[in-house]
Parts: C-alpha cells; sequence; structure tokens
C-alpha cells in the first residue's frame, strides 16, 4: 500500500487506509478517521440532549406547570404524554386504577379472582397465592358458581343480588393454623348465595351441605370444561358436625 493511501487520525494518532476517513471533497479526508468522528458525534449529541433537558421547558399535563424536560418521567407506554416526576407516582396509581376498573367490567374472571383476593385480605394473613386457597384455577371456580347460578342469578348481579357463601362459615375455623385457612377458602366450601340469604345465615346448614356435595359430584362428572384443580374435597358432612359446635370469632 502506497504512503499516499495512509493518513493519521489527529485525534487517536493512529495511521489509517485513507477510507477510513470522511471525504469532504473530490482530493480531500477529514483530519480525524470515522471511529473517532462517530465517537465525538456521540458525545456532542449527548451534550446537546442535556442542555435542552436542562434549558428546554415543557407543560406537566398533570399539574400544569412549567418544568425543565429533565424534570419529566420517561414514559414508554405513555410517550406523548407529559408528566413531571413529582406527578408521576399519583399518575401511574391513577393509571393502573383506571385499567382494573376496565378489565373487571369487561373481564369475569379477573374481578372474581379480585374479589377474592380482596376478602382474603380482609380475613387472614396471606402466605400463599389467592388461587392456591381456593384449590383450583379461576376458570374452574368461575363455571362451579354459573353451575349453582339460579335463574335470576347473573354476573351483573354480583355483589348486588347474590354473594359468594362459605357453606362452613369463616367463623368455624381457625385461621391461625394454614390447614384451616385452606379448607375454609377451598372452592368446595364456596357458593353463590342470594345477599338475603348470606346475611342472615348465623350457623352450617347441613340441608345445605347434603346439597352441596350432591352438587360437587355431579359438577366433577358433567359441569365443568376445565379439569384442573389443585386439592382434593375438604367438604363433608362429618367435617361439617364437628365445626357446627365450635367457633374462633
Amino acid at each position: 500500500m502506497s504512503e499516499l493511501e495512509l493518513k493519521m487520525c489527529e485525534k487517536c494518532a493512529q495511521t489509517k487506509p485513507i477510507d477510513k476517513y470522511r471525504k469532504r471533497s473530490e482530493n480531500s479526508y477529514a483530519k480525524t478517521c470515522k471511529k473517532c468522528m462517530n465517537e465525538m458525534d456521540k458525545i456532542r449529541k449527548k451534550n446537546l440532549r442535556q442542555k435542552k433537558a436542562e434549558t428546554f421547558l415543557a407543560k406537566c399535563e398533570k399539574c400544569n406547570e412549567d418544568k425543565a424536560l429533565k424534570d419529566f418521567a420517561k414514559l414508554k407506554k405513555f410517550y406523548k404524554k407529559k408528566i413531571c416526576n413529582s406527578c408521576y407516582p399519583d399518575f401511574l396509581r391513577e393509571q393502573k386504577t383506571e385499567w382494573c376498573r376496565n378489565e373487571s367490567k369487561k373481564n369475569i374472571n379477573y374481578r372474581l379472582k379480585k374479589s377474592l383476593a380482596a376478602r382474603l385480605r380482609n380475613v387472614l394473613f396471606k402466605t400463599d397465592t389467592t388461587m392456591n386457597y381456593i384449590g383450583c384455577n379461576i376458570q374452574y371456580l368461575r363455571e362451579w358458581f354459573e353451575y349453582n347460578f339460579t335463574s335470576e342469578m347473573n354476573w351483573d348481579n354480583y355483589g348486588s343480588f347474590w354473594s359468594i357463601d362459605h357453606i362452613i362459615p369463616v367463623c368455624k375455623f381457625d385461621l391461625t393454623i394454614q390447614d384451616e385457612k385452606l379448607k375454609c377458602w377451598n372452592w368446595t366450601n364456596l357458593m353463590p348465595v342470594k345477599v338475603t340469604y348470606n346475611s342472615s345465615k348465623k350457623n352450617i346448614d347441613v340441608n345445605q351441605i347434603n346439597f352441596i356435595l350432591d352438587k360437587i359430584k355431579k359438577f366433577k362428572e358433567e359441569g365443568s370444561t376445565t379439569k384442573w384443580f389443585s386439592e382434593e374435597l375438604v367438604l363433608n358432612k362429618e367435617f361439617a358436625e364437628l365445626k357446627a359446635n365450635m367457633s374462633f370469632s
């Protein structure tokens, strides 16, 4: 290779072939090699972005205050919105609340799972996932409830016309014991009933036990489209009679 085809870079002081330099004109090349120029361009662009972030002002869509760009959250999902760092935690909570509200309206399984999770938090210290307490997946539980719906029951009147009943009431279990928690919240101990009945129930209804045991047997044979469940049946007449004279509330 001839001497004319080599050139020393003013930045890194390395001698490189002429094609490693940017061409300025027909017979002129840059004094700095392409590699060094690229690194210098990156630094220059970074400095420009930093200067813009410190000097350029934008209005926060939440608090309506003008602030420097550096004081705004970097939003990937909400990239078109400008939310300052101070407002970002509240903005995120509001977005999550809105998403949960919309999901509850259109997704019955989600609504049911959230409802059960909230009830579990209210009555016991959870050491496991909600569905492991229930002993089945959410679709199986949903189908179990629907299998027991009366003609008046539907998911639109859940909470107003009907609610989830513990066949053996919560007060009959010692919720300081993990095994008792699992038996209390197992799907076989849960049943959709009218709100008026649930609020008036004071003790174990033996007639309901006999009815529910028959329902469980039929449901497992014919009622479910999903066959997954993690726990064997815990509800039985002997267990109910044992719990009838117990109270831990």
